[in-house]
């Protein structure tokens, strides 16, 4: 379990935070749907059409305690469509259209719009009768401009995207039920009202995918950046680097706080190095872990040594971890 928690206003490795950086600028700005995970319905990246319900135009930051990340999801096998199907004017396709959660797969959607629409004109979505927003069309990124005046978009949903959803019960992480049981239908209209493309999948199954279980009670570190597709399980996790090279500590606790007061610590050769720092307890409240996106090599004074990081409840440890750091010769 995991939300998106209030940005730590004085982290605890020091310095300014550093995260993911939010979209670039541009006329048309990112907005994200999920349908499958993290990419489907309506939406303009310099003139990309994506087909989805929700908007995910923020960007990530990072503390200590920054970006909590909920349990892993294993890996799974894509099965990709070596074509698209075949899609006819004012149509969305999906292939596969029938899905089910016991065998997540790649999804590839097709968007076609018909020759009365224009360059500039507003369209809208809907998923499942449920609004989602009105967004202007232009050419450019995967979305084309056809010779005889139609549009056209493909794009692919990802099947670890949709493993992630189906271990939330078939919900997206906007909480939209994408991958319940039944048929799911998704609508484009212009600004009239008029219907210029409709189509839909079906969900047999929503059975969650199996989880593996967290390594509860330790700090892990990782040379890659921690995030949610990973979880509490971070790739490339490492216990000695050099001390030059980009690494990044994800926090994962012996059991999910509840309202207590968890406090970090850091000692260096067995030496204060950054002193003790109690985590806002709304921040942790129900969470597994944390996966801080800050790097660590980056911080004030970071040199060789052995780095002991504790995470502690009332003087009780929930969550410990050691790091060699040696230096570059």
């Amino acid at each position: 379990a995991y939300q998106q928690p209030n940005a730590y206003q004085q982290p605890g490795w020091g310095g300014a935070p550093q995260g993911y950086a939010p979209s670039g600028p541009g006329v048309n700005k990112v907005v994200v749907a999920a349908i499958i995970g993290v990419v489907v319905v309506v939406a303009i990246v310099v003139g990309l059409i994506l087909i989805g319900i929700s908007r995910h135009d923020s960007a990530y930051e990072s503390s200590p305690f920054t970006t909590p990340s909920p349990s892993p999801t294993p890996s799974v096998t894509s099965s990709l469509p070596t074509e698209p199907p075949v899609a006819t004017t004012g149509s969305i396709t999906f292939a596969p259209s029938v899905l089910s959660c016991s065998s997540p797969v790649d999804m590839v959607a097709t968007i076609i719009l018909p020759a009365s629409v224009q360059s500039g004109d507003s369209i809208s979505q809907s998923f499942d009768g449920h609004s989602g927003g009105s967004f202007p069309i232009t050419e450019g990124g995967t979305t084309t401009h056809r010779a005889d005046g139609t549009w056209v978009d493909t794009s692919t949903n990802t099947a670890s995207s949709m493993q992630a959803d189906c271990a939330r019960g078939g919900q997206n992480s906007s909480g939209i039920d994408v991958l319940t049981p039944g048929d799911h239908v998704i609508t484009i209209s212009d600004a009239t009202g008029n219907v210029l493309a409709t189509g839909s999948y079906t969900v047999t199954d929503t059975a969650p995918t199996p989880t593996a279980a967290i390594n509860r009670g330790k700090v892990i570190f990782s040379t890659d950046v921690p995030s949610s597709d990973n979880g509490c399980r971070p790739s490339h996790q490492v216990t000695s680097v050099s001390d030059t090279t980009s690494v990044y500590a994800t926090y994962v606790f012996d059991s999910k706080p509840g309202g207590e007061t968890i406090t970090l610590e850091v000692t260096r050769d067995g030496q204060p190095y950054i002193p003790a720092t109690d985590l806002p307890t709304a921040d942790a409240n129900g969470l597994d872990c944390f996966a801080d996106t800050s790097d660590l090599s980056k911080l004030d004074n970071w040199g060789a040594g052995t780095y002991h990081v504790s995470l502690t409840s009332s003087g009780a440890v929930v969550a410990q971890g050691d790091l060699t750091v040696t230096a570059t010769p």
